[in-house]
């Protein structure tokens, strides 16, 4: 399967992953009323686990909040996410306030996860998808996998495997001055 035939089954499942969720998340009558609905945690080390129902619905409310959101599915083990770390920290701070980073941790042990968070002295929160439902849910066979969405909920950018800074940056750019 060539990347532009995966890229268009990616933008499909994106696009149902996001509608689903904003179902999910109208019909459940707001945080806390059922199983379905979950917010980001305020600290980066929280690593709460979700359901695939409730990951639809954390990334249908950030692209509600109309703002881009990038998404890195990680592990602490994975010789890919190790080194790319450091560089998506970089650009969480670089973009703080204009970009809502999400980390997917697949599973995973949640001290090393932690370790890994804090190591890397991430600033955004990450959720726990102690099982790869979640990853699995949402087509990816293995981590990492980085997407970026535009405020509206729309892929503008994905990469599996190690990421390419340059072009990631690149994409980021983009958003933020509207081209």
């Amino acid at each position: 399967m060539g990347d532009a035939t995966r890229r268009s089954i990616f933008g499909l499942l994106t696009a149902v992953v996001l509608l689903s969720g904003a179902a999910a998340a109208c019909s459940s009558g707001g945080a806390g009323t059922s199983g379905t609905t979950v917010t980001l945690p305020t600290s980066p080390s929280a690593l709460p686990a979700v359901t695939l129902a409730q990951f639809k619905g954390l990334l249908a409310a950030e692209a509600s909040r109309g703002r881009p959101v990038l998404l890195n599915v990680w592990n602490s083990v994975c010789g890919p996410c190790v080194r790319e770390a450091p560089a998506i920290e970089s650009l969480a701070g670089s973009y703080a306030g204009k970009v809502q980073f999400v980390g997917l941790d697949v599973n995973d042990v949640a001290p090393l996860a932690k370790a890994f968070i804090a190591k890397n002295r991430w600033s955004f929160p990450s959720v726990s998808d102690p099982h790869a439902d979640v990853r699995n849910g949402m087509g990816y066979a293995a981590q990492p996998v980085t997407i970026l969405f535009d405020a509206h909920g729309k892929q503008v950018y994905f990469q599996a495997g190690d990421i390419t800074i340059s072009k990631i940056r690149a994409a980021l750019e983009k958003l933020s001055t509207g081209a």
